[in-house]
């Protein structure tokens, strides 16, 4: 099931997030607010028992939870139960093996530099539809590379780079 929308911000669009995503004010004005949104939202989200997988799952669960409280809505066990939801950029990282000392861990990548580093045409970036294809084409083609099984295995085999050895 796909869902996509657009939601009207109760503060200006900041610039930053404009430049990256290339929303203005000006195509968000008609656009329906968080709260007119929250319900398609949920179903969505409630209809499936399935994990929830997005490129960055903890900023996206903790958005969804901080937005629900700021307009006191509520937020569902299908939002909350951070077991569910599954970060395909965090797979990524470690697919990929690049450690990051200072936080002792897979460094993660964005996800242009995902796609791009697994040669995988995308549908654009910085929409919920674009976006979501996008971390789906790059779990599969990990999949792909380690055996076609997916989530892969708690012990699946790292791709290292070399750097001149």
């Amino acid at each position: 099931m796909v869902y996509h929308s657009l939601c009207k911000p109760d503060i200006a669009m900041p610039g930053e997030a404009s430049e990256v995503s290339g929303i203005t004010d000006a195509q968000l004005a008609g656009e329906p607010s968080f709260a007119q949104i929250w319900p398609s939202l949920v179903q969505v989200l409630a209809s499936t028992d399935a994990p929830v997988y997005t490129w960055n799952a903890d900023f996206d669960r903790q958005a969804l939870r901080l937005s629900a409280k700021r307009f006191g809505l509520p937020v569902p066990a299908v939002i909350s139960d951070k077991n569910r939801w599954r970060c395909a950029m965090k797979l990524h990282a470690r697919w990929y093996g690049e450690w990051s000392n200072g936080k002792n861990d897979y460094r993660y990548q964005p996800l242009e530099w995902a796609c791009t580093d697994l040669e995988i045409e995308t549908q654009g970036y910085h929409r919920a539809v674009g976006d979501a294809q996008n971390a789906l084409r790059v779990m599969r083609t990990i999949a792909n590379r380690i055996g076609k099984q997916y989530p892969p295995p708690a012990d699946m085999p790292y791709h290292q780079r070399s750097y001149g050895d």
